[in-house]
């Protein structure tokens, strides 16, 4: 069996040492997703594979490497924890049984169903009443405010009906018949049956502190207070239910999944978090964000406002959990919330927390992502860290390439001239992008833009030197790019040249070099000594401040034209598709088949379909 934790070394023809040619389908599916951790279709047949053949004691061993290595990268499936509970349960490891029935909670501990078989299969082990109700007390605090609760407190009640303690049966119903869910009204019809059922004492149907509703001659009586009270309760709780109605029936998907949301399903969340802030109800909000953050867990912008809301409310540690369960457990690989809980860190005064977090982007989630080092390097500028800073830019420009390395460049001489105070430095980045990449026109148009806003009497010998290189013989820019560049060069010595004979020579030069200028494309309308292509100032005007803004970044980091083209998104979108960078996976599809309790899929469905009805 392949080790789980072993690179991938398919390109070189073999798979963690084996020739292709010998590869079982067991090893190629290995190979996927040790290539790609987020390839959810591949390992659900890996899965799959393992789970159906004979699971001797090794292969239980390599069921349970992979459980651990696919619930590492998609801890939010509980039907994969149920599995691995039921996998050490057939192996009669029952204290293991608890122990991954305890990690899948923590990992996704606002599951209805693994907090309801977690519960159920403790209650059917354990002799300890306290330690049973114990455990459901947890599940209620986490999970029992959910709209889909129902499951949980299904199994709370039958639990406590085995036992025969009446009154802990209609304390329930109390608690569940004033709390919102899609069962309220058929919680409160089972308590009227409760307390109606013969032999009933009122005693039984109140707890300790409502003993005020007894007072009364009959037994009749005391329960007809009982359910007055009960009722006028139930009345507030419908109340509750029917305003929150809109919002739950368009929650198609309650549950994880790797496919992205629908429109109309992201501005349902969007728009219920809003409402729920507004009645300001901490503890339903809280639910709520939690509930969403299962449903859209691949999505930042859920993240973020969790971490916004309880920054603005002042629980600063709050935030810090959201972000970092975020960006370390649920979104490991998505660069845009590393960014985030960096400057939150920063934001708060935690240099070094922040500092980590930065280093960590850069080398491990997404190297070679020019917005990460850009921001990594301006978080360094505001901490006075000027070496570090031009550490960062040097070392980014080693593994740099062509896409984005001009982009960087552009930063860079920026940096230098603004904070360096030394134009030598980043004429010598200019210099150097321009032989690094001699065909790219925005690092040349970005020199000279950056050489006109100096001032001097050499400014104009300065620009036409950045203008005679990318147009000489040696010149490797294209013939568009050069003949653009001509059109400039004219245009700047227009304005600038402080003898008409140096303008008049460079027209002469450039009638030799295209003698034709309609041959050479498009850009002959922009030549200067075509009667129709000069038109005004204005025009000439709008064209260098296109080139200018289009070609030097802003002053902002990651921002603007430029930035946009090496963002996080396209950095993203090459390594997956989809709803923030998720692809269209497909495997877990078969979550919201109706299925009892019980009904738990076996082995070798392929793909783990359970999402128990309600």
């Amino acid at each position: 069996m392949a080790d789980y934790n072993a690179s991938n070394d398919v390109a070189m023809g073999s798979s963690n040492g084996k020739p292709l040619a010998m590869m079982t389908e067991e090893d190629r599916l290995q190979s996927v997703v040790t290539a790609n951790p987020l390839d959810f279709d591949t390992w659900s047949k890996l899965i799959s594979t393992v789970e159906t053949s004979a699971l001797t004691k090794d292969r239980v061993g390599d069921l349970r490497r992979i459980y651990e290595a696919f619930l590492s990268e998609f801890p939010l499936c509980f039907g994969f924890w149920k599995k691995w509970a039921d996998l050490e349960l057939k192996e009669k490891n029952f204290d293991k049984v608890q122990e991954i029935y305890e990690r899948g909670v923590q990992a996704v501990s606002k599951s209805v169903d693994l907090w309801a078989h977690y519960c159920t299969w403790f209650a059917e082990r354990s002799e300890d009443l306290a330690a049973i109700r114990k455990l459901f007390e947890r599940a209620v605090s986490e999970v029992g405010l959910d709209w889909s609760s129902g499951l949980l407190w299904d199994r709370y009640i039958d639990f406590e009906k085995s036992q025969e303690e009446w009154n802990n049966v209609a304390l329930l119903y109390k608690r569940v018949t004033t709390t919102p869910t899609a069962k309220t009204d058929e919680y409160m019809a089972h308590f009227r049956h409760f307390a109606a059922f013969a032999g009933r004492t009122a005693e039984q149907l109140v707890s300790a502190d409502e003993s005020s509703l007894l007072n009364a001659e009959t037994d009749d009586l005391k329960k007809k207070n009982i359910m007055e009270v009960r009722e006028k309760d139930f009345a507030a709780t419908q109340e509750e239910v029917k305003i929150r109605q809109e919002y739950e029936s368009q929650i198609k998907r309650p549950y994880f999944h790797m496919k992205p949301l629908d429109e109309a399903q992201l501005n349902n969340w969007r728009n219920y978090l809003t409402f729920e802030e507004k009645i300001g109800k901490l503890d339903r909000i809280f639910m709520l964000y939690e509930r969403c953050l299962v449903a859209a867990a691949n999505y930042t912008e859920f993240w973020l406002r969790y971490a916004t809301y309880l920054e603005h409310r002042g629980d600063i540690e709050g935030a810090r959990r959201v972000l970092h369960r975020g960006s370390a457990v649920y979104l490991k690989r998505r660069p845009n919330l590393h960014l985030r809980f960096a400057e939150f860190e920063e934001s708060q005064g935690n240099v070094q927390a922040a500092r980590d977090t930065y280093d960590h982007l850069i080398s491990t989630v997404a190297p070679g992502l020019v917005e990460a080092v850009i921001k990594c390097i301006n978080f360094e500028r505001r901490q006075k860290n000027l070496d570090r800073a031009v550490t960062l830019y040097e070392n980014a420009l080693i593994t740099t390439d062509s896409k984005t390395g001009p982009y960087l460049v552009m930063h860079y001489a920026r940096f230098c001239r603004l904070f360096l105070n030394s134009l030598e430095k980043a004429r010598e980045v200019f210099n150097g992008a321009m032989d690094r990449f001699p065909e790219n026109k925005n690092i040349v148009l970005a020199y000279i833009n950056f050489e006109q806003q100096q001032q001097g009497s050499d400014v104009e010998s300065k620009v036409s030197a950045v203008f005679e290189r990318s147009i000489g013989d040696q010149s490797k820019l294209s013939e568009d790019d050069k003949l653009e560049l001509w059109t400039l060069y004219l245009e700047f010595l227009s304005d600038r040249a402080n003898s008409i004979n140096d303008l008049r020579q460079l027209q002469v030069r450039f009638r030799s070099s295209y003698p034709d200028p309609s041959k050479k494309g498009t850009i002959r309308k922009r030549t200067l000594e075509s009667d129709d292509s000069y038109q005004g100032s204005a025009a000439k005007q709008a064209r260098t401040q296109q080139y200018q803004a289009a070609n030097y970044p802003p002053a902002t980091a990651a921002t603007g034209t430029g930035a946009d083209a090496y963002s996080y998104a396209n950095y993203y979108a090459g390594y997956q598709t989809g709803a923030e960078g998720y692809g269209q996976q497909s495997a877990y599809g078969g979550y919201g088949a109706a299925a009892a309790y019980g009904a738990y899929p076996q082995a070798g469905a392929g793909t783990y379909s359970y999402y128990p009805t309600q």
